[in-house]
Parts: C-alpha cells; structure tokens; sequence
C-alpha cells in the first residue's frame, strides 16, 4: 500500500457520520475515518472488505477508491476523485436514464441483503436531515455511491452498541426514503 502526500492535503472539504474529507491535489479527495481513531485495525480490516463486497455488488456504481497509508503508517487515507455532482434527489429520477440507474442500485441494495450482509448507508449525514441519498451522487447523469460502509457493527463491543442504534435510525429513514422516491 503506498503513501499519500501530506503536502498534497488542502482544505476541509466535507465531513460525515464516520469521515473527515479534505481536498487532495488537483482534483481528488481524501477521506479519513473518525471510527479508525477509535478502533484502530479491525476498521480497516472492515472498511477494506466493505468496499470489495460493494464493488462486487454494484459494480461501476461504486466510485473508484485508492486506500493509501500515512508515511509513518499510522494512518489510513482514501482517495476518490472529486465528482462535481449533487446528492441524488427525487426530482432526479425524473431523467429516464437515472432512474434505469437508481433501479440498477436499489435491485442491488437488496440483493446485498438477501446475499446474508448488511446493507449499505445510502443516506449519508446530509440525507439524515434533507430528502437526499447522500451517499449517491449524480454527476453528468450518472450515479456514483461514494461511501461503501456496510451497516454493522466492528468488533469492538461499544461498535456494536453504537451501530446498533444508529442502524435501527438510519435504517427507517433510509427504506422510507427509497419507497418515496420509487414512487416516482
């Protein structure tokens, strides 16, 4: 795993439930976990295999994300390009082609779930608080999911208890909010 550039990080760029992203050189991202500080290892195990079951599962909907080490390799950073977009709406869906989109993802939503894993966090910070998946962002009409965290717990005990609970939360909204804009 090769190292990232601290001399490349820029400003605060965005931060989430579980991320800090900052601006990376021209045009990119980097992401780095509030949790990892906290757990340390068995994030990272998680994280890594969250995102290659996400990848299997949606395929080119997942954007590409380079997971790189600090030079003193202590910590973990993830670079993705940085999309010009919007978080996905239902007035988006009134584009044909981003809703054969939307349904594309949401056949794989529950495939994921029907497979034995838990499902993914579409709604993000922001979709918590507007009428958004978050998580999903609409860039030049196409979908991109930008953050492939599974909904469950780590092995430390306080992550579970933690996803536990944000999950029965998260989870209401998230199904309330892909029923509404089904019903587009």
């Amino acid at each position: 795993m090769e190292s990232y550039d601290p001399k490349k990080i820029g400003p605060l760029f965005a931060w989430g439930g579980e991320h800090i992203v900052y601006a990376y050189g021209d045009g990119e991202i980097i992401k780095f976990s509030i949790v990892e500080f906290l757990t340390g290892e068995s994030w990272r195990l998680k994280e890594a295999n969250d995102y290659e079951v996400c990848r299997r599962t949606f395929g080119d909907y997942v954007l590409p994300t380079e997971t790189t080490r600090s030079p003193n390799h202590k910590y973990i950073g993830k670079i993705q390009r940085r999309l010009q977009g919007h978080p996905l709406c239902k007035n988006d869906l009134r584009d044909a082609d981003i809703r054969r989109q939307f349904d594309d993802i949401i056949r794989a939503y529950r495939a994921l779930a029907a497979n034995g894993h838990s499902v993914i966090d579409f709604i993000g910070r922001y979709g918590v608080i507007y009428r958004s998946l978050s998580n999903i962002i609409v860039e030049d009409g196409r979908l991109f999911i930008i953050d492939t965290t599974l909904v469950e717990a780590g092995r430390p005990v306080l992550l579970r208890v933690v996803f536990w609970l944000m999950r029965k939360g998260l989870l209401w909204r998230q199904e309330m909010l892909i029923r509404d804009f089904l019903k587009m």
